[in-house]
Order: structure tokens, then C-alpha cells, then sequence
């Protein structure tokens, strides 16, 4: 539980960025969060992308390592140049409410 909190406040400013400009949105259920990510250029692949982090931001090439078994990146199809992501971050035995409470104290 205490990771999701961490990697979730080390990085709100992001969520918090990409929410405001209306590129992103994020849904809680039961042990997940889905965050979509819309106008994606197609040719960007975001799980080569997320392996090769380690070059840019080690702190969260780490967290992405150690939660690569929590992680799935799914392309959704494109549409013009644009397509849109789902990043699916598994909380295995965390209800929604107590997730959504995480993102409340945020």
C-alpha cells in the first residue's frame, strides 16, 4: 500500500499536468488504476518506451522495474496520426475505496 502512495505522490505533478490540459484521464477499480492517456502519437510505443527510462529518470525506471508484474501498457488503435493508452497499474487485494481514498489525500 505504501508504494502506491509513494510512486503516486513522487509523481502527481505529472498526473496533475496531464489532467489539466486534458490528455489524461484516471479510473479506479477494484486492484487497479487505469490511467488513459489520449492523443498519442502512433509511432510512439510506450512500453519501449518505459524500458528504456533508465537513460532519462532512474527513480522511475526503478519503480517501473519493480512493478513491471503490476504494470500492463495496452495501445489503444490509432486514428489519424493519434491513438489513445491504457497504463494499468494492479493493486492485488486493494478494494477501490481504500484506492480511491489513497487518491483523495493526494
Amino acid at each position: 500500500m505504501d508504494d502506491v502512495k509513494s510512486f503516486l505522490q513522487k509523481y502527481k505533478h505529472i498526473f496533475n499536468s496531464l489532467k489539466s490540459v486534458g490528455l489524461m484521464e484516471i479510473a479506479i477499480g477494484d486492484e487497479q488504476i487505469i490511467i488513459k492517456l489520449e492523443n498519442i502519437p502512433c509511432v510512439i510505443n510506450l512500453e519501449k518506451m518505459m524500458n528504456t527510462l533508465e537513460l532519462y529518470d532512474k527513480t522511475l525506471y526503478e519503480l517501473y522495474k519493480n512493478a513491471k508484474n503490476l504494470i500492463t501498457i495496452e495501445d489503444g488503435e490509432c486514428s489519424g496520426f493519434k491513438k489513445t493508452v491504457y497504463i494499468k497499474y494492479h493493486v492485488p487485494g486493494v478494494k477501490k475505496e481504500i484506492l480511491e481514498e489513497i487518491f483523495k489525500e493526494l
